[in-house]
């Protein structure tokens, strides 16, 4: 097995999530394998501690992955408004016209002149 499908065997195991028979594989595996035995035994304390200072908290833990999707869909929303934003007015500037002329005197600098 791989290192990470040994993370997640034991990360299974400490969540109590494997049955009987796969428990006892990796029983008779941590029996057989040092360098197995080691990271289960680092990730059992890791759990313990994490355990004991997160046992009063009432904080709800979610995972990581789950805050992806607010954070992607506020996202599109925000391009989705700008694009709108930019639908609109593109017309209004797009067919401006303009509204004041730039007429040159005697001096040789240009006055802008409003047109109403």
């Amino acid at each position: 097995m791989s290192r990470r499908d040994d993370e997640q065997l034991i990360q299974h195991a400490l969540d109590r999530k494997l049955d009987a028979r796969r428990f006892a594989a990796l029983e008779k595996r941590l029996l057989q394998e040092p360098e197995l035995r080691r990271m289960y035994l680092s990730y059992s304390r890791m759990d313990g501690l994490l355990g004991e200072k997160y046992a009063d908290s009432d904080a709800t833990i979610t995972p990581i992955a789950s805050h992806r999707w607010p954070v992607r869909a506020a996202t599109w929303a925000a391009l989705a408004a700008c694009l709108a934003a930019l639908l609109v007015a593109l017309p209004l500037v797009w067919n401006a016209k303009p509204e004041c002329r730039v007429v040159f005197g005697p001096e040789s600098h240009g006055q802008i002149l409003h047109t109403e």
